[in-house]
Parts: C-alpha cells; structure tokens; sequence
C-alpha cells in the first residue's frame, strides 16, 4: 500500500475511533421498553427433479447421474495404472504443521510414490483444519479438500471418491449462505472450484445473431467482466447476475436462462454434454441441479454486444413516497421499475433520527441504457474503488462489529452512516455500472432472501416490505435489533428453469427477489428472518 493510501487508512482509523468513542456515549441516552425476543422456526425440504431419460450420445443416463449420492453402490472403476491421476500422502516431513486429523492418511487411499507428489498439492490442501464459507455461518472439515485445475482433475477426484465411498461437495468463494457446500456427518471430499476459471474465446452464431461464451464454473464475475470487456468487440453479462440466481434487470431474465449448454461430470467420472436445443426438459432440471447430477464444469451461456453504457441514477425520497399503501405504492412502484432497464431498493434499518418511521427514506438505484458518453475516468473508478475498499473495511472493523454487539445503538449508527450517502448520477461501462459495490466482502453479514410473483398493481411488493419494517419497530420497541445491515429488492423476469425460485409459465411475469440482511454476530437475526420468511410464504407464495 502506498503512502498516500496509508495516511488515508490511519485518518479514518482515528475518525472511528473517536466515532466509538461518541456512539458509546449517545447510545446509552436512548430509551426503550424492555421486552422478550419473539420468533418462529422454519425448514425447507429439498426439491427433487422429475425423472429424466438422458441423452443417446451419453455414456450414461441421467438417473445414473444420482449416483453420486451414494458413491458406494456402483461397481469400482480401475484407476490408470501409473498412477498419474491418484494422490498420495504428505511425506513425513511436511505433516508437523498440519492438524493431526488430516495429516493421516485416509485408510480408502491406496498410494503411490513420490513421482505423484506434484498432482497431490494440486488437488489437496492437507493444511487445512477445516472449511468455512466467507460468513462463517457454514462449516464442515472435510476428509481431504482438493483443488482442481482441469478436468481430469475433476474425473480423478470423482473416481477416486467412488474407490473410497465418500461423498463430494464443491465450493466457490464461498459466498453462499446456503449449506450446499457442507460435507454431511461421517466425512467426504470438497473440491474448491476457483482454480477453475477459464474464459474460452466467444463464439457468434451468424443466423441466431447471439454471442455466447463458455467458461469454467471456478471464474469470478469479475475475470469474467473483464474479459468480455477486452474482446473485439466488447461483450458484458446483461444484468447484476450470478450463477445459479437472480439479476437485477426486467428486460431480461435470471442467468441460468442465458445459458445453452452446460456440462457436468457424473458419478462414473463421465462428461455429460446438456444444451438447450438437444432437449429442453432435461437441460432446464440440469442447468440448475443443486449437485444432484455430478460436479458442473463448464456454462455456456449468451452474452451481447456492449455498444452502449449505463446510465445510473442514485436517490434517496421518503419511504412513503412509495410504501404509503399498497393501493397508492404499488402502481407507483411497478411504474419506476417497468421504466427502467434494472432497478434495486434499498432501506437502512433506523435510517433517520428519533425512531420515527415517517421520517425515513429509501435509496434507489436505477440504470438505463444510453449513448451518452462516460462521466467517469478510469482513473476516477480506480479511485472510487479504493476509497470504497476502505470505507468498507473499516465500518466492519469498527461500526458494524460495533453494532452487532451493543444492539441498543443500531439507531444511531444507521442513521449516522445513512447521512454519508448522497445523489448521484453516472455514465459508465456495463460492468462496472452494475457491480459497483466494490469493496462489500468486507462486511460480514447474514442473509435471508426469497422470491415471489408480483401481482398486477404490485400491491403485494409494498405489503412484503412494510411487513418488514414495521416487525423491525415492533421489535425496537421492545429494546430489541436483530435486522441492522440493510433490506434490499430487485425485479426480473420468470424463468423456465426447473429449480429456480422464479419458475413459472408465463414468460412475463415479473418476479420480486427480496432479502434481509443483518450483520454477522447480530443477536436474534435467524429468528427474526424466520419470522419474515413464514409470513412471504404464507401471503405470497414466496420461495
């Protein structure tokens, strides 16, 4: 870090310290009724998708593919016979720093010499005590825990799971909340995939007039931003997306429906090839497939032509400018987002001084396409993406651990961080128009999100929302906060994919991804986001 960046980050840290030091103090001079936290329960069962036949041209069926939940039942494959693709154990010498129980060796390894080791320390960590997701909310310790680079990678970690009976689970970033990554009880291997990120070269087809490309599924958004922006000619993802979910843009729909192809390696260590034009029921069940069906190595999916930038708009009215009433709100609302390429809402919990709900405001953050030139340098994002970087890093560090554990100044600290934000208006590149919140890992938070079908008017939206935030006062009222980091809304269209939370029928219907977040730490937060999450599914449907 150089000088100037440094003398940055010791004057913010002396400005939150004495923050500290302030909110300690004003914190105490609030005054609330003393009361009893409140909450219900909830659990999801898994979905299981339809029966499916498989392709000819495959080695093996769909329903073969589920085999890899129970690796032990099909008969054995024979590992090559030199070896090339079976690891072995750290030699003696290496194990005196590593935890005792993954420095064993495991007993269904059979092991070959040290010729292997290379292969060894690319697919294993034996350093490694265990595994946690980016919140920290999801933890397992694993058998061993391997690093692919390519696809014979993956083969030989399947095959050799089957050899040994053990489960697989894969993991990115780790930026889920979900358990999905989480090696059950009595042991299994996790494959962290962000070794396995590589873009290949976009491909036009002439008479669907698309552009699509095929990348492993280990990439960043952000390599991959990067690289559709240097092609000839620049390329971008459509909408604030990510794999397996939602976007924020009603032009188009969640990114699994952008995808043609999608290739996954089964239970037999076989690649199998689904796209969209061979057969649509079984490529929707395996575009969004939980790792019911094998480990997914490649997406391919459509990009387009960024031959425009993004016009971005950031304001901050009353609340009850759109969340007055249902009847007065909705149409209100639904005519703000059917204006607009991508649109997201925001609410700071205790956003104004005084408790006092009439009083607070939301932020939303609109984008259109345009033809208008950039308002912003490069050099400028650059900056912006420090001083962001910073910003966040230190309100982890101090405001927001703070306020997860001296709850009673919740009030304070919103309301004094919501005056820091201001109205903006920007003309940038695609991507960094939409991923624009740089710097967000470092706060550590907990999340609740669902999706529900809006209604005609949107009358249902204003209803979700407000229920929030007025079980967010109720609770206050009785001295507790357990909903402290922000409630956020996005719209995008239905998909026709199997197992998102957006399927439906109708291709224009418009769904509403809405979520809760608290910081980590936060007391009561699963309690209180289990009481939102029972009464979204009750009234909306919601999933």
């Amino acid at each position: 870090m150089d000088n100037f960046s440094l003398r940055i980050k010791e004057k913010t840290r002396t400005s939150f310290q004495r923050l500290k030091k302030d909110i300690s103090e004003k914190s105490a001079k609030l005054s609330h009724k003393p009361g009893a936290n409140e909450g219900v329960s909830s659990s999801t069962a898994p979905t299981v998708p339809p029966k499916l036949k498989g392709h000819p041209q495959q080695r093996s069926s769909i329903e073969q593919h589920v085999a890899q939940l129970n690796l032990s039942e099909a008969p054995l494959p024979q590992l090559p016979s030199n070896g090339s693709l079976q690891p072995i154990a750290p030699s003696s010498s290496s194990l005196s720093s590593v935890t005792p129980h993954l420095a064993q060796k495991d007993p269904s390894i059979s092991h070959q010499s040290d010729s292997s080791q290379v292969l060894y320390n690319q697919l294993f960590a034996p350093s490694k005590a265990a595994w946690s997701n980016w919140a920290g909310n999801q933890t397992c310790d694993p058998v061993q825990i391997f690093y692919p680079q390519t696809l014979a990678d993956i083969q030989a970690l399947v095959l050799q799971a089957k050899q040994a009976g053990k489960k697989v689970r894969c993991a990115g970033a780790g930026h889920t909340w979900s358990s999905s990554s989480v090696v059950p009880p009595g042991g299994g291997y996790l494959a962290i995939m962000n070794k396995m990120e590589k873009c290949h070269e976009p491909v036009f087809d002439a008479s669907a007039k698309v552009w699509t490309v095929e990348v492993e599924t280990g990439v960043l958004v952000k390599t991959l931003d990067d690289f559709l922006t240097q092609h000839k000619p620049p390329l971008a993802l459509p909408s604030n997306v990510v794999l397996d979910s939602h976007g924020a843009a009603t032009h188009t729909r969640t990114l699994p429906d952008l995808v043609t192809q999608v290739t996954i390696v089964d239970a037999n260590g076989h690649l199998n090839t689904f796209t969209r034009a061979t057969n649509p029921d079984e490529f929707s069940a395996a575009t969004i497939n939980l790792g019911l069906l094998g480990v997914i190595y490649t997406y391919t999916m459509q990009v387009e032509v960024a031959d425009f930038n993004m016009h971005s708009t950031d304001s901050y009215p009353p609340l009850s400018d759109y969340f007055a009433s249902p009847t007065l709100g909705g149409p209100k609302l639904k005519a703000m987002v059917e204006a607009n390429d991508s649109t997201e809402l925001f609410y700071w919990p205790f956003n104004t001084p005084g408790l006092d709900q009439a009083n607070d405001k939301l932020w939303i953050k609109q984008w259109q396409r345009t033809h208008l030139p950039l308002t912003v340098s490069p050099a400028q994002e650059a900056l912006d993406t420090v001083f962001q970087g910073l910003a966040t890093e230190f309100g982890d560090k101090f405001l927001y651990e703070y306020m997860a554990t001296h709850p009673t100044c919740t009030p304070f600290v919103n309301s004094l961080l919501f005056k820091s934000f201001g109205a903006a208006e920007r003309v940038q590149i695609v991507p960094h128009a939409i991923h624009y919140q740089a710097g967000i890992d470092n706060i550590k938070c907990l999340d609740m999100e669902m999706a529900f079908k809006c209604d005609q008017d949107y009358a249902n939206v204003v209803k979700a929302w407000n229920y929030v935030i007025d079980q967010m006062y109720e609770y206050s009222h009785r001295n507790l906060f357990p909903f402290n980091l922000a409630l956020e809304m996005r719209f995008v269209k239905s998909s026709n994919m199997l197992l998102s939370n957006a399927y439906d029928d109708d291709p224009e219907a418009v769904y509403c991804m809405m979520e809760l977040l608290s910081v980590k730490g936060t007391a009561g937060f699963e309690e209180f986001a289990a009481k939102i999450a029972q009464y979204w599914i009750q009234e909306f449907h919601a999933q």
